[in-house]
């Protein structure tokens, strides 16, 4: 039932959308971030790799993250102890675009080993 669920999600909830950020020479990459339970995880660190610069920004303690930054294309990664790691590749962002990822389904590894 759970995976009918977050494929559901998948489906009719892509975890990308793009919108016009206003008054801004700055792209906007913000998300939300959730356990394989659907709780909302703090504190976890999203990575933003692009060619030149790297940004790291926590999740706060609803599980969102947003970062302003340069127009470009970026890996993003959330690392977090004892949880698988995932990336997103090659996000295109554009100068006043703002993106939305969604991270949910993350796995703990320490709950898996019991």
């Amino acid at each position: 039932m759970r995976y009918s669920i977050i494929l559901l999600l998948i489906i009719f909830c892509p975890g990308i959308y793009a919108q016009t950020v206003s008054d801004s020479s700055k792209a906007v990459i913000t998300g939300n971030v959730y356990s394989e339970k659907e709780n909302k995880l703090s504190g976890v660190p999203v990575e933003i790799i692009g060619e030149e610069d790297k940004y790291t920004v926590n999740t706060d303690g609803s599980g969102k993250y947003r970062i302003e930054l340069e127009a470009g294309t970026y890996e993003i990664k959330v690392v977090y102890p004892e949880y698988n790691i995932y990336s997103f590749r090659n996000l295109s962002v554009s100068e006043g675009e703002e993106k939305y990822l969604i991270f949910f389904s993350l796995r703990n590894h320490s709950a898996q080993k019991r």
